[in-house]
């Protein structure tokens, strides 16, 4: 299972800027991956695409265990959903199945699938990883494009006759039922005459059966009252434009058009995947006449496509299922577009400001929210028209109808997989995720980790090691000396970081109260670990910004670091003495900014000080002594910032004092940031001044003419972006943003006071969530809640065992600053080497006693040692 030596080197010339011998070759996998702990092992194949933890089945009976159990299946797929990471695009050309991943469009595959025939293969509707596969009637199938595995439908006869049945008038539909937990699929098929048939009061024979995989047969159902009603009165025939049920809500849907029957407005039919039943949902009022419309699902929420103006179509949603339908987009027509034909929103994009459309049944393009502009999504080897899906990469279904399950066997015959008791359960249970699987005993796990893990490709360790979490990685790199100098090479750190930006995984909430910092994932709030750092005293610790994992921590104007709260990593800054009395120096007068400059790939510090007395300083015509000077991580040095000319003028003639609510710097656009508030100063208005990073100039950021004289203003970001908070009103906050820096600020939201709030302190804006539906608030330096864009409505972020005040910085999990400034670092190189050559030597006696020896002794001594060196001891300055 090794990879061949070639892509190796080719991997580890990427990674390490080295070329790989043999024996590196063998000895990365069996050193580090062997000894990985078990709870590392399976968070580490929770986190890979389906794609790969197929070829992870065959490297040991235990993982094909693993892999196969419903516990891990649904563990798996529940991640993906709420990660929305190993996005697909199915493409479909008349005999043609291929699938991409969303975020790397250039690589294309094919998938082979048992149906394929010389005629037309239909794909109907995608679910949980699966699609519906069928080329006429009676001949459908279940098949995972991720797997390979496929669930053929048993042959379900038509109650009239086939001669009278044409493609258009055939309607698929597949769903899952979260309520019996199974999947379903929806025929309804209608004959093109009339009397011929099941219902012979529709004029049109109709019928419709659905197949349910847990009990692995059809049934047929009888409409309900109001639908015979329609179908006797208003329609002759069942018309959609794709065919295909769309699923929301436990339900798949299908649009009646005015245009296809007797009947004067348009109604949407829905089908119960709990109940069986066919109904009707409401329509919009405005969309009742309109003749061209079509049906489709954005997140979740069922949309109408109105056709009706030649110019662009409008785009209509359900946000809350059986509530309003409300007016959502006017996509334009491209100008690349002759004409429309079918418009269908597919997905977000990850930061939820575009919508990936399919135009016109073939061509995939980015629609951009706030512009309204058009990106083409160009799919390398995808030429001519094709229908697609999004799929996500799951397992479900993986334990059915493999054609390699043959090469399974076979090695199990030939005792290449280390036996391991197999839970018995049915398949079906396996695949719905009903049965649990057994757990592993302990001398199973160790042959699990020694015989599978070793085993991995080289391209998958990479890959694995890519998407754990810092936290994590600082135990692995204590595994081997390569796994070592792996995770600590420059490459591997920045595109780690890379990899965390884009994904937003590994977020952590970082807690500072007078005395004590902390920190939980966000998504894991009860989850709260102390963090222990050399700055530490009796006193009070301040922490000034975050940027790519790292923080600003400051006990004093002269003792500064920056620190990785994940791997405990520190830099000390050296001491820089201020140009005058410090016994002039107030806690309120002295400012910190913590920035990351792009263009210099450098890490900065910027410390703003002003005397309270004036005429004792630097620049006395400020009337206030006023000095700033930025440190740079790369030089390790700190260098005095002279002030632009119009800077200077506005401190003489405006400003008497620098006054910021929180006093540090705000970073967006390589810039920090920091307001000066008219309440504070001699003059009638508020201003933002920034610190270039690229260039080391302090400059003015234009202000929003209509906060100009508001007298409570605050600034922070957002996604990037700069935020202005203003509270001139008691009863809520208003929040401005400047979307495109240097360009015009926009009215952005007004945050009502919630109930459990006095009043209003303080309010900072952090992150969006997922689905960027929500946006979490700090209020009053303290209090996180989550506020609803759309509800208006707050839910606070309990977070287990914080009591009391305490401020909050959003912080990623990185490896910045991971080789730097570690005075550890010697005491684990000497560790590494004894570790080694003891490995090495149990290797060599195991091999002279001509049986395998284990290595857990000096496994549990190292990860003891991991575990101890993770708790750092206060650093001397």
């Amino acid at each position: 299972m090794a990879m061949p030596m070639d892509i190796v080197n080719d991997v580890f010339f990427e990674i390490l800027g080295l070329q790989m011998s043999c024996s590196l070759e063998s000895s990365f996998p069996e050193k580090t991956m062997a000894n990985m702990p078990m709870d590392i092992v399976n968070d580490v194949f929770l986190r890979l695409p389906a794609t790969t933890l197929v070829r992870c089945r065959l490297l040991s009976k235990p993982c094909l265990s693993l892999i196969d159990s419903p516990d891990f299946v649904a563990s798996h797929l529940k991640r993906t959903l709420e990660t929305e990471e190993h996005l697909m695009i199915l493409l479909l050309s008349h005999r043609l199945l291929r699938t991409m991943y969303l975020d790397a469009p250039d690589k294309l595959s094919d998938v082979d699938h048992p149906l394929q025939t010389g005629g037309f293969t239909e794909v109907f509707g995608s679910v949980n990883g699966l699609i519906g596969l069928t080329n006429s009637p009676v001949d459908l199938a279940i098949f995972n494009p991720s797997t390979r595995k496929i669930h053929r439908l048993p042959i379900e006869p038509i109650d009239f006759s086939e001669q009278f049945i044409t493609r258009e008038n055939v309607f698929y539909g597949l769903g899952y039922d979260s309520v019996s937990d199974d999947y379903k699929v929806v025929r309804m098929i209608q004959s093109k005459y009339k009397g011929d048939g099941v219902e012979e009061s529709f004029g049109y024979a109709l019928e419709i059966k659905v197949f349910s995989l847990k009990s692995n047969s059809w049934k047929r159902i009888h409409l309900l009252f109001e639908v015979q009603i329609l179908f006797i009165y208003f329609y002759y025939d069942l018309l959609y434009r794709r065919g295909n049920g769309v699923l929301a809500s436990n339900s798949l849907h299908w649009i009646l058009p005015r245009t296809g029957g007797h009947t004067a407005f348009n109604t949407i039919i829905r089908f119960d995947l709990a109940s069986d039943d066919l109904g009707v949902l409401s329509f919009p009022n405005d969309l009742y006449l309109e003749d061209d419309m079509d049906i489709g699902v954005l997140d979740g929420c069922l949309c109408l496509m109105c056709y009706s103006e030649s110019s662009h179509v409008g785009v209509w949603i359900l946000r809350e299922y059986e509530g309003e339908w409300s007016k959502f987009i006017t996509v334009p027509k491209p100008e690349t577009v002759v004409s429309f034909e079918s418009v269908r929103p597919m997905i977000y994009s990850k930061d939820r400001s575009k919508i990936l459309l399919e135009i016109n049944n073939g061509k995939l393009m980015w629609f951009d929210l706030e512009s309204k502009g058009f990106e083409t999504l160009g799919i390398k080897g995808c030429e001519g028209p094709c229908n697609a899906e999004i799929v996500v990469s799951s397992l479900v279904l993986g334990c059915k109808g493999d054609p390699r399950r043959a090469q399974e066997k076979k090695m199990m015959l030939k005792g290449e997989m280390v036996s391991c008791p197999r839970d018995s359960s049915s398949s079906s249970e396996q695949c719905r995720g009903t049965s649990k699987p057994k757990p592993l005993s302990s001398d199973t796990e160790s042959s699990f980790r020694e015989k599978t893990m070793a085993n991995l490709p080289m391209d998958i360790v990479n890959d694995v090691f890519l998407r754990l979490p810092a936290t994590t990685l600082v135990r692995c790199r204590l595994l081997s000396k390569l796994c070592f100098s792996l995770i600590d090479s420059s490459d591997f750190v920045a595109s780690h970081l890379k990899r965390t930006l884009e994904t937003e995984e590994h977020l952590m909430i970082l807690l500072r109260s007078p005395r004590l910092l902390r920190t939980v994932y966000l998504d894991a709030p009860d989850k709260l670990s102390d963090v222990d750092h050399p700055l530490q005293t009796g006193g009070f610790t301040e922490v000034f910004g975050s940027v790519n994992g790292l923080i600003g921590l400051t006990n004093s104007p002269v003792d500064l670091a920056i620190f990785n709260p994940s791997t405990r990593k520190i830099h000390r800054l050296p001491i820089e003495p201020i140009d005058f009395s410090e016994r002039l120096i107030a806690r309120e007068n002295v400012f910190y900014g913590l920035g990351y400059d792009s263009v210099s790939d450098d890490y900065k510090v910027v410390r703003m000080v002003q005397s309270t007395h004036k005429g004792d300083g630097v620049v006395e015509s400020f009337g206030r002594a006023f000095e700033i000077k930025v440190f740079s991580l790369k030089s390790n040095k700190w260098k005095r910032i002279l002030l632009l000319f119009e800077v200077q003028i506005l401190f003489i003639k405006l400003y008497y004092r620098l006054l910021y609510r929180r006093g540090n710097g705000v970073l967006a656009s390589n810039s920090l940031h920091w307001i000066l508030p008219r309440s504070r100063g001699y003059i009638a208005y508020n201003t933002v001044i920034r610190f270039d990073l690229a260039s080391d100039d302090l400059g003015i950021l234009r202000y929003p003419l209509e906060l100009l004289h508001e007298d409570d203003m605050d600034i922070g970001v957002l996604d990037g972006c700069l935020c202005l908070m203003c509270y001139s009103e008691s009863s809520h906050v208003g929040v401005w943003i400047l979307r495109e820096y240097e360009r015009k600020w926009s009215k952005f939201i007004t945050v009502p006071k919630p109930e459990t709030v006095v009043s209003f302190e303080f309010v900072r804006p952090m992150i969006y969530s997922k689905d960027r539906s929500k946006i979490l608030l700090e209020i009053n330096n303290g209090k996180l809640m989550w506020f609803d864009l759309e509800s208006k409505g707050f839910e606070t972020l309990g977070i287990k065992g914080c009591e009391g005040p305490c401020n909050a910085e959003i912080v990623v999990s990185s490896l910045v600053l991971g080789c730097k400034g570690d005075p550890r670092r010697a005491q684990e190189k000497k560790m590494m080497l004894e570790g080694n050559k003891r490995y090495d030597k149990t290797v060599r006696e195991s091999e002279s006693w001509g049986g395998w020896f284990s290595v857990q002794g000096i496994q549990a001594e190292v990860m003891s040692k991991a575990e101890e060196l993770s708790k750092p001891k206060p650093l001397p300055r």
